[in-house]
């Protein structure tokens, strides 16, 4: 029997920290004990946006930010990522954020108006040397994110929200400046990138209008809302890729061009099963794939289960080390049900899962793979 006291017991603090999000009940932690002082101001600060009750994007609230952090100097060690929603603070607000020494932030998220613009303001945040991660969101094209990029050396992954990938041609054929060969050398080097976009029916992005060379690339996440078009994608780019997250369009995605795949997940658009029994059926022996994941979305089309129970038996049979998935929201039990008297055969295997994320727990999942290259 373990006697320690409880309190010094770190999975117990572990546990009893992770599980709290909101500024009181962390705080409240700070005073248990002085071993756990470090651990409570860790996680308030480590993502400070996702801390509730705590520095959302008004500026007031940002300001309280800077000023504790310029107080208490000890606590910049903790924050990780920071989110900065440029339509929510003012200009100096966002000044003084982007000055403020963090010495261990890997994770910067910015919804930006005007990229090309406000670059060079985010230049201390983006060229600290434990910066890996960045995300843009903007309503612009995915061309006028290019001087973020150039101006983050150490930057491995890249995620890209914007009204589209093509530009409109502008600057097709001018003499490329010093900002754009430094965002090609960025790029050739990133292991993952994930490409988002809020435009409907968009192609990958044309190579002689981005400076996108993916021939390092491991993780690849496109989601264009629309339907997915892969001509672009370069063939060095194919068989690199182990973690593949898109969103199917009704005419499927020939896997067998990633030769070297090991996670795949497939996330439906309404009414679109027919994709994933597509999809799924062109994967053959030998192959490398380890986990498919699929998020059924909010509509079950039963026609199709007969052909997609087929399709999982074969592929659970071919592979003795494959495990199926199907991810579900949290609120839609009813669903797994249905799933579950659908796929009778299949729902017995013990390699096959229905597992239950909600959209942020999808979030942490598919960042944790993408951290993993």
């Amino acid at each position: 029997m373990d006697s320690r006291n409880p309190l010094q017991i770190q999975e117990l603090l572990d546990l009893c920290i992770g599980s709290l999000s909101t500024t009181t009940d962390l705080l409240s932690c700070a005073l248990v004990a002085r071993s756990w002082v470090d651990p409570a101001q860790s996680r308030l600060f480590r993502v400070p946006h996702e801390t509730k009750g705590s520095f959302s994007y008004a500026d007031g609230v940002a300001l309280q930010f800077c000023n504790v952090l310029t107080d208490s100097p000890h606590l910049l060690h903790h924050v990780r990522e920071l989110y900065i929603d440029e339509a929510e603070l003012e200009p100096s607000v966002i000044d003084r954020l982007c000055n403020v020494p963090f010495p261990n932030l890997d994770t910067l998220t910015v919804d930006v108006e005007d990229p090309k613009e406000s670059a060079k303001q985010y230049q201390p945040l983006l060229s600290i040397p434990t910066m890996r991660t960045l995300s843009l969101i903007t309503d612009d094209t995915f061309s006028s994110c290019v001087p973020f990029i150039a101006l983050c050396p150490t930057l491995r992954h890249l995620s890209v929200t914007c009204e589209s990938f093509d530009g409109d041609g502008e600057d097709a054929g001018q003499e490329e400046d010093d900002e754009d060969a430094k965002s090609k050398k960025r790029l050739a080097k990133l292991p993952a990138i994930q490409l988002t976009s809020l435009a409907f029916d968009l192609s990958f992005p044309q190579k002689d209008i981005h400076p996108l060379d993916l021939s390092n690339l491991k993780a690849l996440v496109y989601y264009s809302m629309g339907s997915n078009h892969w001509g672009n994608l370069p063939l060095a780019a194919e068989k690199t890729i182990e973690f593949l997250d898109v969103e199917l369009c009704p005419t499927g995605l020939d896997l067998t061009r990633f030769k070297n795949l090991r996670i795949v997940r497939l996330a439906l658009v309404t009414n679109s099963w027919r994709s994933v029994v597509d999809t799924l059926a062109t994967i053959s022996p030998p192959h490398r794939i380890h986990t498919i994941v699929v998020n059924v979305g909010s509509d079950y089309d039963e026609p199709q289960h007969a052909a997609l129970e087929r399709t999982l038996s074969a592929l659970l049979v071919a592979s003795s080390a494959l495990i199926v998935e199907f991810e579900v929201s949290p609120s839609a039990k009813e669903m797994a049900e249905s799933i579950g008297k659908v796929l009778p055969i299949v729902v017995k295997h013990q390699r096959f899962r229905i597992i239950y994320r909600s959209l942020e727990a999808t979030h942490r999942w598919r960042t944790d793979v993408i951290n993993s290259f």
